[in-house]
């Protein structure tokens, strides 16, 4: 996806490299997600909640919401996705 962005540097320690400043920055600002869509939100959202679990948690996240439109659809999901990796699940929704 980044190959030829930066001379000399593939993008695999590219993304690396940005990893693992997003989990610094992450764990020194303790940074939550409180308004996060997954594809429950149809033509707002995108990635499946346990996609959205899985990185948060590798960014160092202890928590994320799921706050899709006009419904709870999903809720259950998020929860057991972000149960399975760690992390605390928030609910919400955007009405």
């Amino acid at each position: 996806m980044l190959d030829g962005l930066l001379e000399g540097l593939s993008s695999n320690s590219l993304y690396d490299e940005l990893i693992a400043i997003a989990r610094e920055r992450a764990k020194y600002n303790n940074l939550v997600h409180l308004h996060a869509h997954n594809y429950y939100s149809f033509l707002d959202g995108f990635g499946s909640p346990k996609e959205h679990a899985e990185r948060a948690k590798e960014l160092g996240m202890r928590a994320l919401a799921t706050t899709n439109h006009n419904h709870l659809g999903g809720a259950i999901e998020h929860q057991k996705a972000c149960e399975d990796v760690g992390i605390t699940p928030l609910l919400g929704v955007e009405l």
